[in-house]
């Protein structure tokens, strides 16, 4: 899972891909993302949890085109 959510972090980042790519990215990872979230494992529940601020603070970062609206979305996908 760590090779995937290291493609998935730098593909959110990229400034050419358009918003439309990078929520349906984090829509697809999203549900695998939450379960982890579930996971017994202490490991993969902080990992989780890891991607999803990392995620957050994707949505925000300006210099990489991100905006408010974009996290504001983000949260309604959780």
């Amino acid at each position: 899972m760590h090779k995937l959510e290291t493609r998935c972090s730098k593909r959110l980042v990229l400034q050419d891909e358009s918003e439309h790519m990078k929520r349906e990215i984090v829509a697809s990872l999203l549900t695998e993302i939450l379960f982890g979230l579930k996971e017994s494992n202490k490991k993969t529940r902080n990992r989780a949890y890891e991607i999803i601020v990392e995620i957050g603070h994707a949505c925000v970062d300006e210099d990489k085109g991100g905006n408010k609206e974009n996290l504001y979305n983000f949260f309604n996908m959780v």
